[in-house]
């Protein structure tokens, strides 16, 4: 645990679910927390809706319609365990962000009070008792619609009527779905409002780190993490599309529209909260341009006084002075790599990579598994 967070009171989380998980034994801050956390909301919410199931099949002779609907089991076994698997890494990749924001490098010895302010009503409004209720209440409404409604997904685009698999699921299991992506919603709005606080700051930056963000690429790490939250989201997206695909027919390419917002969506979530640094990364690059400039200007009168002006070229082989001349050029022209925001191609692909993954299975809904096989062999051969 970084030491600037803990003492920042950004880390230990504190949230209601954080101190239950933590008086049950759940969350013990070793390796194997993730682990036990997702064993245990899967134990809570599937393996019940199994065993359910199991009795309605030995005593009717069919299942019900819920529990053959692929995206109820994608949340359960799929998007529950990979939004609570980011947490951990949310958790290491914003202590570090925190400890490099309060390290005293970032802005002017005057301002760090005000910035570990900031970082200590940031932790507070993640922590909120108040907010996690709120959503703990409207998830809960939510899955009491389904049931009433009979439906298995939040929009209703599988319909799959009152059951005891659906009373279970939308009681419980997809409650506790809904709470965590709220949970994350949140949490992720909380750390975007703190970046966008942070980019409030007059900050000291270096157009010449060697990062080519001018030292701002650190941020990045949050996204990253996030981009798991959007792989499960995905992954429930890409069943609702399985459902349909295999309820009436449709093809994949007729979801193409929707594939293709979702991405653009999930990139702005992702990266967008970086965007607020915009400004000063332009700044910070225009005046390294200045002041490099100014340096090279200088460098090249001095040089051209030494050893062109004055004739004397006896002792130029071996000087270095030829070298110090095509590393202040080598740096200037280093200048034009610095981005305007933090975040680079590798980020981006990354991001497009955890929405676009969960669809990959829909090819074998749309082409068996055989002709599958056969168009590779034949693109190969």
């Amino acid at each position: 645990m970084d030491v600037a967070a803990e003492e920042s009171g950004w880390l230990p989380c504190r949230s209601p679910l954080d101190r239950l998980l933590e008086q049950v034994g759940l969350r013990r801050h070793d390796a194997h927390d993730g682990r036990r956390t997702v064993s245990a909301f899967v134990g809570l919410t599937w393996l019940p809706f199994v065993a359910l199931e199991l009795v309605v099949l030995a005593a009717t002779g069919h299942l019900d319609p819920i529990f053959r609907a692929p995206g109820v089991h994608i949340r359960l076994l799929v998007a529950i365990p990979a939004y609570l698997e980011a947490e951990a890494i949310f958790a290491t990749r914003t202590s570090v962000c925190i400890g490099r924001i309060l390290d005293g490098r970032l802005v002017a010895p005057e301002q760090h009070d005000a910035l570990r302010a900031m970082v200590r009503r940031s932790a507070r409004l993640r922590d909120s008792v108040a907010a996690e209720i709120v959503l703990l209440v409207i998830a809960i409404g939510i899955g009491q619609l389904t049931i009433w409604n009979g439906q298995a997904g939040l929009f209703g685009y599988v319909s799959v009527g009152i059951s005891a698999g659906l009373i279970w699921y939308g009681s419980v299991a997809f409650p506790v779905f809904l709470f965590l992506l709220f949970r994350w919603i949140w949490r992720w709005a909380v750390w975007a409002h703190l970046l966008w606080k942070l980019s409030r700051f007059p900050l000291r930056l270096l157009p010449m780190h060697p990062d080519r963000a001018a030292g701002l690429a650190f941020l990045v790490g949050p996204s990253m993490a996030f981009s798991l939250v959007l792989f499960g989201s995905s992954a429930v997206i890409a069943g609702t599309f399985a459902g349909i695909m295999l309820a009436e027919g449709t093809h994949l390419r007729s979801f193409g529209p929707e594939i293709i917002v979702l991405v653009i969506a999930g990139e702005l979530l992702a990266l967008g909260p970086l965007l607020v640094f915009y400004a000063q990364l332009v700044a910070a690059r225009f005046a390294g341009h200045a002041q490099y400039g100014a340096l090279g200007i200088d460098y090249d009168r001095l040089f051209q006084q030494k050893w062109i002006e004055s004739g004397d070229t006896e002792g130029l082989l071996g000087t270095s002075d030829i070298q110090s001349l095509a590393d202040i050029q080598n740096a200037y022209g280093g200048l034009d790599e610095t981005r305007a925001v933090p975040f680079g191609k590798r980020e981006i692909l990354l991001v497009a990579l955890a929405l676009v993954l969960p669809m990959v299975p829909l090819l074998l809904i749309e082409f068996p598994v055989e002709e599958l096989l056969t168009r590779l062999v034949g693109a190969l051969a």
